[in-house]
């Protein structure tokens, strides 16, 4: 996201080739009760052409959260990193 004036606008994709998605998942075992965990880091490659400016990632997903009765539910969440520079 780039910010112009009073809003954040959408200039890269994941689709785009500047930026990254690694995704890690992190068991305890298969045991009842046992956690899972996942990790996401999203990057972007600044390319040398980049317009200066503030920008910012922001990155959609969703969890599951295991219940031990109805089995599990799927949520949807955002994260978004601060904002930074790009200098010309």
């Amino acid at each position: 996201l780039k910010y112009y004036g009073d809003s954040w606008t959408t200039v890269l994709t994941d689709a785009d080739p500047e930026t990254r998605f690694e995704y890690h998942r992190f068991t305890g075992g298969k045991a009842l009760g046992t956690r899972h965990e996942s990790q996401a880091t999203v990057s972007w490659y600044v390319p040398a052409d980049a317009a200066a400016g503030t920008y910012r990632l922001k990155y959609y997903g969703d969890y599951t959260k295991r219940v031990a009765v109805v089995g599990s539910k799927t949520k949807a969440f955002e994260g978004t990193s601060g904002d930074f520079s790009v200098v010309a």
